[in-house]
C-alpha cells in the first residue's frame, strides 16, 4: 500500500467551512481512505484469529493438565471451565466494545497475586 497523505487546511477555507475550537482541519483523500478501511478490515480479521487461538490455547492447557492429573477437581467443574473460556471467542466476537478490563489480563494478574500471598502465608503458619 502506498503511504497515505494527510493534508491540513485552514478550517474556514473548507466549504462548508468547519466550525469548532480548532484552527486547521487534517483531511485524508477519498481513495487514501478507502485503502485505509481494506487495511483495517484485513487487521481485524488478523486480530480476531489471533484472539481465537489464544482462547483455544488456554481450554486445551486447561484440559490437558487435567488429563495429566495436575487439577484434583470433579469432571463437571473442568467442563464447565473449559466451555466458559471457549465461551469467550463467541463473547468477543459479539461484543464491539468489550469490558474495560476484558483484555488487559490485569484483573487476573491481580487475582494470582492475591492467591500467591494466601498460598505463602498457608505454607508459612
Amino acid at each position: 500500500m502506498k503511504e497515505v497523505k494527510i493534508y491540513t487546511i485552514v478550517s474556514d477555507q473548507l466549504s462548508p467551512p468547519i466550525t469548532g475550537e480548532s484552527f486547521c482541519t487534517d483531511m485524508v483523500r477519498h481513495s487514501d481512505y478507502a485503502e485505509l478501511e481494506a487495511k483495517y478490515a484485513a487487521l481485524a480479521e488478523v486480530r480476531e484469529s489471533a484472539r481465537n487461538e489464544g482462547i483455544n490455547y488456554a481450554a486445551s492447557r486447561l484440559a490437558a493438565a487435567f488429563n495429566h492429573g495436575f487439577i484434583d477437581k470433579p469432571v463437571a467443574e473442568v467442563l464447565d471451565v473449559t466451555r466458559m473460556i471457549l465461551s469467550a471467542k463467541e463473547d468477543l466476537a459479539n461484543d464491539s466494545l468489550p469490558s474495560a478490563d476484558g483484555l488487559s489480563g490485569e484483573y487476573a494478574e491481580k487475582a494470582i497475586e492475591e492467591w500467591a500471598a494466601q498460598l505463602r502465608k498457608g505454607v508459612q503458619s
